[in-house]
């Protein structure tokens, strides 16, 4: 399942907990990304759109992977005014 964006039950995509947010100026809103791969493989959808007000936080730089065979990071995350710390 995609979870319910707990810590005891994340959600399994990056694009999964983007679509069940609604950050505002007001509400900010930061994805927590635990250690592991991200990639099509685990069924995260590229190219990732992030909008204003949102940050997504690795856990750990060596082991918070976004992969997409052959891409760069900068192609993979559209950064629409939210903040990336990976």
């Amino acid at each position: 399942t995609d979870g319910c964006g707990i810590e005891q039950n994340p959600f399994k995509t990056i694009t999964w907990a983007l679509a069940m947010i609604m950050p505002s100026e007001d509400n900010p809103i930061t994805i927590h990304l635990a250690n592991g791969t991200y990639s099509h493989a685990t069924g995260e959808m590229f190219n990732i759109a992030l909008p204003s007000y949102v940050s997504l936080q690795g856990e750990d730089e060596a082991s918070t992977i976004l992969e997409q065979v052959g891409v760069n990071i900068d192609n993979i995350i559209s950064n629409m005014g939210g903040i990336l710390e990976i």
